[in-house]
């Protein structure tokens, strides 16, 4: 049996400078408790803004389509949804996922402009759809057109394309390199100093520590400082250990970003996993919530990596617990990805990230400079993922987890805003 721990006992002479200096001792703590009403009262919204935390996001309508006879109709996006239809800056609304056109016909010339989102009563954000909305007379036909341009290292991409000709014409364009020989990424080794300059915090001379927000020092210190994160860990890619001479998909640096050691551990090779907070944090022994300035990002990258290495690598629900072997080359969880690009849209730090990894191997995340793809690529991918058999039943989990987050939602609902 161990032996209870004795509690200390104040020294004889810690109990006489108490007593000499306690009107001191309990000025000084009185200031404080002044001190932090005053920064209380002061900065009142900003903590209530950090105690609440992000705010949930709508997600944006998709599957678009207009008929012949001008009814516009899209995907419901969630129960008890409100949709907002912009026509030339006149407001409609309607409970439908539906609009009939018909009686905007006149106004529609050479094209309308139209702007579409949903809203839902505990959300006060939500991400909109821009179309333009064409009329022939000849055929009576409407059409839609969307308003994305594709030139430059995009050019010949059309969002009028299916989902697969994206998918098809995206791995073709990121699968070019220029990086080692002209067509190998970028090293392992030479990622150090790529992340050197591409994590760098906008406004600041450190890096964007991932997970936890971490500022860290722009100097790689031999590793003590920072160290290399694989978003898609590297024993899930397929592939053994990574060592500096590599140049594969254990690699690319837009999988890898700058992180702290003792977050790096805690993360280890985790698949990702719902969750809420500013920072990471584990969930059980196998699950990982990246935290909410990271969502975003880590879901862009993932599917960044799931389109470029295509034939080896594969997004699932759960994925199976096999490391550094082909057959384990997985990560999850798929039904996040979307609500996560959408709650954590694109920012300057993965602007710039994208521009400094592009000066260097030669390819771009496109999921960054055109988030608009994320949506086709993702339905493209959920789609076969769906007919592929699978152990974890995939539409089984992706339909339960989804009930997970629309549960966590009612509870941040709960806990901050009644």
């Amino acid at each position: 049996m161990a032996k209870k721990k004795k509690s200390k006992k104040l020294t004889k002479k810690q109990k006489q400078f108490i007593k000499k200096n306690y009107k001191i001792i309990l000025a000084l703590v009185l200031i404080l408790i002044v001190v932090a009403l005053i920064i209380g009262i002061v900065f009142k919204d900003q903590i209530l803004e950090i105690l609440k935390g992000p705010e949930p996001t709508t997600p944006s309508v998709s599957n678009i389509k207009i008929t012949d006879d001008g009814r516009l109709s899209w995907n419901n996006t969630r129960e008890g949804a409100e949709y907002t239809i912009i026509i030339n800056g006149v407001k409609h609304t309607t409970k439908t996922s539906y609009y009939d056109f018909k009686e905007h016909q006149s106004e529609i010339g050479d094209g309308l402009l139209v702007e579409i989102y949903a809203n839902l009563p505990d959300h006060k954000k939500s991400n909109k759809k821009t179309i333009t909305i064409k009329f022939d007379p000849d055929t009576s036909i409407y059409s839609i057109k969307y308003e994305y341009t594709y030139d430059g290292y995009y050019l010949g991409l059309d969002y009028g394309m299916s989902n697969l000709e994206i998918f098809n014409k995206l791995h073709k364009k990121i699968n070019i390199v220029t990086a080692g020989n002209g067509s190998q990424n970028s090293s392992y080794g030479e990622a150090r100093e790529i992340l050197v300059k591409s994590d760098v915090e906008p406004g600041k001379e450190t890096l964007f520590g991932i997970y936890d927000n971490a500022e860290i020092p722009a100097d790689w210190g031999s590793g003590n400082v920072f160290q290399r994160e694989h978003v898609w860990p590297n024993s899930k890619l397929g592939i053994k250990r990574v060592s500096n001479s590599s140049r594969d998909q254990g690699s690319d640096p837009h999988n890898l970003r700058a992180i702290i050691g003792s977050t790096n551990a805690s993360r280890s090779n985790r698949y990702y996993a719902a969750g809420s907070g500013v920072k990471g944090y584990t969930i059980g022994t196998d699950e990982y919530y990246p935290g909410d300035n990271h969502r975003g990002d880590v879901a862009r990258i993932l599917l960044y990596m799931a389109v470029r290495y295509k034939d080896i690598l594969t997004l699932v629900e759960t994925p199976v617990d096999k490391a550094y072997v082909p057959e384990g080359a997985q990560m999850g969880k798929l039904s996040l990805l979307l609500e996560w690009h959408e709650a954590d849209p694109v920012d300057e730090f993965e602007f710039n990230r994208n521009e400094v990894i592009y000066s260097y191997q030669g390819n771009r995340n496109p999921f960054i400079d055109h988030p608009e793809l994320f949506e086709r690529v993702y339905e493209y991918i959920v789609s076969t993922s769906l007919k592929t058999p699978q152990p974890q039943k995939t539409l089984q989990n992706i339909i339960a987890n989804l009930n997970v987050q629309k549960q966590t939602y009612i509870n941040i609902k709960e806990r901050y805003f009644l």
